[in-house]
């Protein structure tokens, strides 16, 4: 017949396992997300869908402590950079023409 001595290792297992559903509930319950990934240098700002499969979309891209804000047409073929400016400067405005009589 083992002995408790021989037998702790098992029963030291079986209490991990009859544990893990415990304290995965106290775990999600506290709030704990897990590792969160690293700041992304690129975040979607607006997508506009203008056709079947063309979009103008602006991204924000951080290049160190300077933020830019791109606005691409995108097709399914491809990706052209249409504007770019800084988050400080603003978008710049379209020129408006003028048709004076």
């Amino acid at each position: 017949m083992p002995s408790l001595i021989d037998a702790w290792p098992a029963i030291a297992l079986l209490a991990i396992i009859v544990s893990m559903p415990w304290l995965a509930r106290r775990v999600r319950a506290s709030g704990w997300q897990g590792l969160k990934p690293p700041e992304q240098p690129t975040r979607l700002v607006s997508a506009l869908a203008v056709g079947a499969q063309q979009r103008v979309v602006t991204i924000e891209v951080q290049q160190g402590s300077q933020t830019r804000r791109l606005l691409l047409g995108v097709t399914s073929q491809s990706v052209t950079l249409l504007d770019a400016w800084s988050t400080n400067d603003g978008p710049k405005p379209l020129p408006v023409p003028h048709n004076n009589p």
